[in-house]
């Protein structure tokens, strides 16, 4: 059943869009991997272009595994110098090893990526 994941409500009977906001729906309710939610997060990737870092994070949780991206200040300035524009893809970390395993695949990995 279409699944709204701004509303986080299946919506019955529509096909492509949410009539409550007017999101873009996904298949189906995603199925997300058990975790404890008070873990911490670690770094499992960084990247400098924010529309990778969205890209990477829908990769993941299309794989079940809740993402956030952890932002510098480089976006606002329009810098990506020593650091700034970094975005870093964290996940709880019972699930960084799963989840580097996957960027792997998809040729995301890049070489020093590793649970911090």
């Amino acid at each position: 059943m279409p699944y709204c994941p701004y509303c986080r409500k299946e919506q019955p009977g529509v096909e492509d869009r949410c009539p409550e906001c007017g999101h873009l729906l996904l298949p189906q309710s995603p199925a997300w991997k058990p975790f404890d939610p008070m873990e911490p997060l670690v770094r499992v990737h960084t990247v400098y272009s924010e529309p990778q870092a969205f890209l990477l994070k829908g990769l993941l949780e299309q794989e079940g595994i809740p993402v956030v991206i952890q932002r510098e200040a480089g976006p606002v300035f329009g810098l990506t110098v020593d650091g700034l524009g970094a975005h870093r893809l964290l996940v709880p970390e019972s699930l960084a090893a799963e989840a580097h395993e996957i960027l792997a695949v998809y040729g995301a990995e890049q070489p020093g990526d590793e649970a911090r």
